[in-house]
């Protein structure tokens, strides 16, 4: 716990960072009801599917990883996209 005051302003510049960050990302997005979980799940799905990615002996197809792409960033999400 920060207690003393320049651990404290750094904390709160950080979460003030971080909430311009999420509202920019989300203003770049084509849908208008989307939320910070949905960014969340987002970015995760997309780490999750390039982890998966490199574990895989060949490289596949590149139109077959754009679609894998997309289908993991969607994978648990509030508002999901239908395209």
């Amino acid at each position: 716990m920060n207690i003393k005051e320049l651990p404290v302003y750094n904390a709160a510049n950080l979460a003030m960072f971080m909430v311009n960050v999420s509202h920019a990302l989300l203003a770049s997005t084509d849908v208008s009801n989307r939320s910070v979980l949905d960014l969340k799940t987002r970015y995760r799905g997309l780490w999750y599917a390039r982890r998966l990615l490199n574990c895989l002996p060949d490289t596949p197809d590149p139109l077959f990883i754009a679609q894998f792409f997309a289908i993991a960033s969607r994978l648990g999400a509030i508002h999901p996209s239908t395209t």
